[in-house]
């Protein structure tokens, strides 16, 4: 494709191919599905969508940007970098302010699983100036995978019958309840959110490193601001579980019940994501 770079089928080709991907991994234009979906599968699909969708995607784009789609990436034809760049301005913007005033959470995760997919591709861009940025994408799905499983595995088993319609509200005095949940649910989403010393940290301080060594300046300005935003609906549900007001109204009747293996399960999640967050050498991948 490098002798074929500046042949119009071949950049439209491309561009198709592109599209195709970026409705996988959820990215703008291509995410109206994700919410919706996301809402309306049972909590368990919901939570392999998030996760095995998104990282196949992601693997395949690497593969592509360093591979046969390389010659769209230099000058004079370089077309790619601008495209993954306004995708990836346009999911972490979309998908933060969207979740700003979303009360069902899991349309919420859907979301801010879009912002997600923006902050990746930055990391996607990076790797095409700095080599070392594939790793850092990989890490951050590694951390963005346990911490999902942690918040999804919560979720699932605070669901009661209407497992579609679990609001902020249904969480009021979580903790209080079920300390054990609370407190995964709130490792969970203290990484997502990038709170130290969680794995979520260090894989946002990664593909923030990558894409400044790269000259991303935009692109690392907008994820920053991003980072900010969620940090506002992340610890807005983090508040309902910890530190709402005792109601004598039960809103929400949370009766799963852990069984020791759904907790054995959860904490290794939670294990694992503070172990990589203070020694990130422990994940292999990291060269």
């Amino acid at each position: 494709i490098v002798l074929n770079a500046d042949n119009m089928i071949v950049k439209v080709g491309a561009l198709l191919v592109i599209a195709g991907i970026c409705f996988k991994i959820g990215a703008v234009p291509f995410q109206i599905w994700v919410p919706d979906v996301y809402q309306g599968a049972p909590t368990p699909v919901t939570a392999y969508l998030a996760v095995a969708s998104k990282a196949a995607g992601f693997i395949v784009l690497l593969q592509l940007v360093r591979g046969p789609f390389v010659g769209l990436t230099l000058e004079p034809n370089n077309l790619l970098v601008p495209v993954l760049s306004v995708i990836a301005a346009a999911s972490i913007l979309f998908g933060n302010i969207a979740a700003v005033t979303q009360r069902n959470v899991k349309r919420l995760m859907g979301l801010s699983g879009i912002a997600h997919a923006g902050y990746l591709l930055v990391g996607v861009i990076a790797s095409i100036y700095v080599p070392w940025a594939v790793y850092a994408v990989i890490f951050y799905l590694v951390t963005y995978l346990l911490a999902s499983f942690a918040v999804f595995g919560v979720m699932s088993l605070a669901a009661g019958a209407e497992d579609a319609n679990q609001e902020l509200e249904h969480y009021e005095n979580f903790a209080r309840k079920r300390p054990f949940l609370g407190g995964v649910l709130a490792c969970g989403l203290g990484s997502l959110a990038g709170i130290p010393p969680l794995g979520g940290f260090i894989g946002k301080l990664f593909l923030f490193v990558a894409a400044f060594q790269a000259g991303l300046y935009e692109l690392l300005a907008i994820s920053v601001l991003g980072v900010v935003i969620s940090i506002y609906y992340y610890f807005g549900w983090i508040r309902e579980a910890y530190f709402s007001a005792p109601s004598t109204e039960v809103v929400h009747d949370a009766s799963g019940s852990a069984t020791p293996s759904d907790r054995f399960l959860l904490g290794a999640l939670v294990v694992a994501t503070v172990v990589i967050g203070l020694l990130p050498a422990a994940l292999p991948i990291i060269p």
